[in-house]
């Protein structure tokens, strides 16, 4: 009897542990989805600047997690200052939306990707589809490098 108990106690952990999972990851995706916005909306008194999108879709991963999570999570401990600053922006965009299907063929997305753009007066002059991302995304270092490598030569460039 307690082996029936134990494979029924774990059954509820594992139920309690993917609502709990569900429920957080809902929260995650309300508070960094945007809606679409122009590309040069709010940047009237900075410039020049870059934005880093990341650009998502309905469908879910793991993998597709972790490419945002680890660049997320790089943006916000590497570039703090230029973030408060404006000097750089971090959006998400949910391409299946149809107000923002524009962006895969504005920069040739094909799924899940990071997209670093330079907004110079308003307007856009230069922005790269970083897509190693996902040869690089289970080796954390290299992918948040690989980005890190790519902001710091955007926000570098001489006006």
């Amino acid at each position: 009897m307690t082996t029936k108990r134990l494979i029924a106690a774990i059954l509820v952990i594992f139920a309690l542990g993917s609502v709990a999972y569900t429920v957080v990851r809902e929260g995650i995706q309300r508070r960094t989805h945007s809606t679409s916005e122009p590309v040069n909306a709010g940047h009237s008194g900075v410039s020049p600047s870059v934005i880093v999108f990341f650009f998502d879709s309905d469908k879910e991963c793991t993998t597709c997690s972790q490419l945002e999570s680890y660049a997320l999570e790089m943006i916000q401990n590497d570039f703090a200052p230029e973030l408060s600053s404006g000097k750089l922006r971090w959006r998400v965009i949910n391409v299946d939306e149809p107000e923002n299907e524009h962006y895969v063929t504005e920069y040739g997305l094909y799924s899940k990707a990071v997209v670093v753009s330079r907004i110079e007066n308003g307007q856009e002059m230069r922005w790269e589809n970083l897509e190693d991302i996902w040869e690089l995304v289970y080796d954390k270092p290299a992918y948040q490098e690989y980005i890190r490598t790519n902001v710091k030569d955007f926000l570098g460039e001489a006006p």
